[in-house]
Formats: C-alpha cells, sequence, structure tokens
C-alpha cells in the first residue's frame, strides 16, 4: 500500500509540504493504532519504508490474539489452511484506520493499494466501502478454486472475528475524540458508516451484542 504526495493542510485549505520528523510521527501514528486494532508486520513495524513525501505500508497480517486466524481458499489441509492473511472487510478496517490518522492530522494525499486497483484517499476524499463495492465480487481464486473476494479467507472463529469488529470502532472512535481536531462529527460519521456496511454486508459478521463495556476492554 503506498500513501504519496503527503501534505499538511493549514489554514484555508492551504497545504504546505511536511518536514520529515512529521513524516516520522504520521508512520509512528498509523502503525500504533493499526497495533491496537489487531493488526501487525511479522518483520516489525507495518510502515517501514518511508521518505519526505511517501510512506509504504506491508506485510500488514493479522494478531491471531484479537482476530484468530483465516481460512485459506487455496487450500483444505489443515492446519496449514488457516492463517495470519486479512479477508477483504479486515482491509477496509485497515483503510478506515489510515483514512482516520491522516483525517486527525489534515494530511492530503493519495492512498492507493494492489497497485492502484483499490483507491483509499484522493487528496483530502476519503474512500469507503460503497467505493470499493466495485471490487467485491472479483474471482481471486483460480480455475480449480473459484472464489469470490468478499467470501475469500473467512475468518475461523466468527464470534472472535465480529468482536474485533466491533472492538476495532469503539477504539478508531476513541482515538478520533482524544485527538486534537475541533469538530470530528464528519470523521466519526466516515467510521461510522464502514462499520455499520461490514455489518449488514459482510457474511462473516454475527451480533454478539459486544458493544458493551467488554468491547471496551
Amino acid at each position: 500500500m503506498l500513501v504519496s504526495r503527503i501534505r499538511f493542510v493549514v489554514l484555508n485549505g492551504v497545504e504546505r509540504k511536511p518536514k520529515m520528523n512529521e513524516i516520522e510521527n504520521l508512520a509512528d501514528e498509523i502503525n500504533k493504532l493499526l497495533y491496537a486494532i489487531g493488526f501487525r508486520s511479522p518483520f516489525g513495524h507495518v510502515v517501514r519504508d518511508y521518505g519526505k513525501y511517501y510512506m509504504r505500508l506491508s506485510d500488514i497480517r493479522l494478531n491471531k490474539a484479537v482476530w484468530g486466524t483465516n481460512k485459506s481458499p487455496y487450500s483444505s489441509k489443515t492446519p496449514f489452511c488457516y492463517r495470519t492473511i486479512l479477508n477483504y472487510w479486515q482491509w477496509g478496517i485497515v483503510n478506515t484506520a489510515i483514512n482516520t490518522v491522516l483525517d486527525v492530522f489534515s494530511v492530503s494525499a493519495n492512498v492507493r493499494s494492489l497497485n492502484g486497483l483499490f483507491v483509499i484517499r484522493e487528496r483530502m476524499e476519503k474512500k469507503d466501502f460503497y467505493d470499493w463495492s466495485t471490487r467485491e465480487y472479483d474471482d481471486i481464486g483460480s480455475i480449480f478454486h473459484p472464489i469470490i473476494r468478499y467470501e475469500a479467507w473467512s475468518p475461523r472463529d466468527l464470534e472472535k472475528f465480529s468482536k474485533a469488529v466491533d472492538k476495532a470502532e469503539i477504539k478508531l472512535l476513541k482515538y478520533v475524540e482524544n485527538s486534537d481536531l475541533l469538530d470530528i462529527s464528519e470523521i466519526n460519521s466516515y467510521i461510522t458508516y464502514n462499520f455499520r456496511y461490514l455489518r449488514q454486508n459482510c457474511p462473516f459478521y454475527v451480533n454478539t451484542k459486544v458493544i458493551t463495556d467488554d468491547a471496551k476492554n
């Protein structure tokens, strides 16, 4: 995933070029928030490669303690078929988290993944599940194992997956609440829309009723 043409938006929508320490701070914020909601890299930080105007996110995997594992659509041999590869819905949560950090820091940037197949952000315009829905029915399988994108990599434990979804939403909203933004209504609406879309459309989500004190832990 590539975050390019990074600029900070100041008064009256004027953009300014970032300083290197600001890019480092931005990378640190993205790493910390992704880790907090259950995403990690086996090689250290998710954001490891960055320069003055760009950063690259790579090797994003599930934290098994938070999400459990997903079943490979390409193999049925246990236990090797259960892996920490993200599914379409978990990628949507990652995208939402990245847009949340960029909004909190008033960052204008272009964000793309899968060699531009998914547009996550264009300058200050955040993309959401509705924008990505045209890719939900892509066949990402093989001749022998065809499968559409939104059904692939199903969670081994649906309840664990669903609880992680609910906790991720709460943590993203809390992150915004604790920021210095004066008006958090727009970014809150963006977060809640994406999670509502997921709950209504994701075939793996089950109503676990965890949006309680238990989900805040």
